[in-house]
C-alpha cells in the first residue's frame, strides 16, 4: 500500500491510498488536475472519503472527483457513523469527531496496510482506538507557538479562539496517539500543521521520540510505504 500526498494543509487536502490493484481517494480539497496526475492508469478509483464537504479544503472539488471516476463515497453528508462501507477492498468506518460543522475521521481498512486511522480538523479524538496499524492525524498547532502568535499580533483572538476548538494541537495528537497504544503501529503520519502555528521538525521529531515508529509529516507529492509488516 503506498500513500500519496497530494497536499495537506489550509490551501487545499488530498490523498491518494494506492493499492497493488485499486486506489481510494481521501479528501477533495484540490484541484482534479493535482489527482490525476498522480494516479495509475492501470488501476481503478474505488472510492472518495471526505472528512467535511462544507470546508473548501476538503471539499470543494468532491463532485468533479466522483463525476470523473464515477465512484462510491462516504461523506460527512452520506455516511452513517460507525457503519462499515465497503469499496472495493477496501473497508471504511465513519465517526464523528469534533469541529465546527459536522466532521467525520475514518477507521480504513485493507489487507495490505492493516487499519488506517485518518483523523482531521478535530480538537480531540470522542473514542478510544486500539489495533491501528497506520496513523494519518492532524497535528496543526503547538500551544507555545499559538500563544505567541496571539501575543505579536500574528493572529488575532476570534483566530485563536477557533483554532483550540476546531484542530488538533500536537499535545492532544499525542495524547490520542498514547490512548491508542501508538508505539505499537507501523507508521505515523503527521496532517494539515499550520503554515503559522506549527514546527514541522519539532513536531516530527518529538512525535517519533515518543513512540519510536517511522514519523512523516505530510507534504506535497510526499509517498510513503504502508504495507502491513
Amino acid at each position: 500500500m503506498k500513500l500519496i500526498v497530494i497536499n495537506s494543509n489550509s490551501k487545499g487536502n488530498a490523498y491518494i491510498l494506492e493499492s497493488s490493484s485499486e486506489i481510494l481517494l481521501l479528501e477533495a480539497g484540490v484541484r482534479l488536475r493535482e489527482v490525476t496526475s498522480k494516479l495509475n492508469p492501470q488501476k481503478n478509483v474505488v472510492g472518495l472519503c471526505v472528512s467535511h464537504v462544507q470546508h473548501g479544503d476538503h471539499g470543494k472539488y468532491a463532485d468533479n472527483y466522483l463525476k470523473r471516476f464515477g465512484c462510491d463515497s462516504v461523506t460527512s453528508e452520506n455516511g452513517i457513523s460507525g457503519k462499515t462501507y465497503p469499496l472495493g477492498e477496501f473497508y471504511i468506518t465513519p465517526f464523528e469527531v469534533y469541529h465546527d460543522v459536522k466532521c467525520f475521521g475514518f477507521l480504513i481498512h485493507h489487507k495490505e496496510m492493516g487499519t488506517l486511522l485518518f483523523a482531521t480538523d478535530t480538537y480531540c479524538l470522542p473514542y478510544t482506538f486500539k489495533g491501528v496499524n497506520q496513523w494519518l492525524i492532524e497535528a496543526n498547532y503547538a500551544d507555545d507557538i499559538l500563544e505567541a502568535n496571539l501575543a505579536n499580533g500574528r493572529i488575532d483572538k476570534k483566530q485563536y479562539d477557533r483554532i483550540v476548538v476546531s484542530h488538533f494541537s500536537l499535545d492532544n495528537c499525542v495524547k490520542a496517539l498514547i490512548d491508542g497504544d501508538a508505539s505499537k503501529s507501523q507508521s505515523i503520519t503527521l496532517v494539515h500543521l499550520s503554515d503559522r502555528n506549527s514546527d514541522a521538525d519539532r513536531f516530527q521529531n518529538s512525535v517519533a521520540a515518543a513512540f519510536g515508529v517511522p514519523t512523516f509529516i505530510a507534504t506535497k507529492g510526499q509517498e510513503i510505504n504502508l504495507t502491513k509488516q
